[in-house]
């Protein structure tokens, strides 16, 4: 149930983590936000999503993970323990939220960590048009994130091509790539990532 739970989270930038805090799984859109925490949103777009997990959230895990242990010794309730933020120094919007799950079919396993980063644009970022809060739009060219924008707003492909002055056949060009590099593998998805 855990992993369904983490599977209909994508494609969020999404990152699980072992309990020795070695990745399980990091999924593109985490990578960019990786990138976008170390380099910054600017440098992030330049470059090459290859930064490591940031130290501010492997040292909130190492928290979390020493917390776990001292209510196990002492026999008391981990339940409080269940999720812990952790913010960027410097970029107050970026953020990710640690989850401490217990696999049910091993009992005596220990948790992993699942991660949901999230960027909570600044309100000057939130008013632009067409400018997305999520990482992973900013490998879209400026058409796909028009074509995109309008799919969200619940139009066919022939409203878009018309809107966006735009052939038919290149408006679905332009759909399949922004599915592609989104890693969603439908409309909906797409408007479920958007909202």
């Amino acid at each position: 149930m855990d992993f369904e739970e983490f599977l209909n989270r994508l494609p969020m930038p999404t990152i699980l983590l072992r309990w020795n805090l070695k990745v399980i799984y990091q999924n593109r859109a985490a990578r960019e936000f990786c990138a976008m925490w170390e380099k910054g949103p600017e440098e992030a777009k330049r470059t090459k999503a290859t930064s490591p997990i940031p130290s501010e959230i492997l040292d909130r895990c190492r928290v979390l993970k020493q917390q776990w242990v001292d209510a196990s010794r002492a026999n008391t309730s981990q339940t409080s323990l269940e999720q812990v933020r952790a913010h960027h120094p410097r970029l107050p919007h970026l953020q990710a939220t640690i989850h401490l799950k217990q696999l049910k079919s091993a009992g005596v396993a220990r948790p992993h960590f699942l991660i949901r980063c999230e960027n909570l644009c600044p309100d000057t970022a939130r008013s632009a048009p067409g400018n997305s809060c999520l990482p992973a739009l900013v490998g879209l060219t400026r058409r796909e994130q028009e074509v995109a924008q309008l799919v969200c707003q619940g139009r066919s492909n022939q409203e878009v091509a018309d809107n966006a002055r735009l052939s038919l056949p290149m408006v679905k060009k332009h759909l399949h790539a922004v599915f592609r590099k989104l890693q969603v593998p439908s409309r909906t998805r797409l408007v479920a990532l958007a909202t």
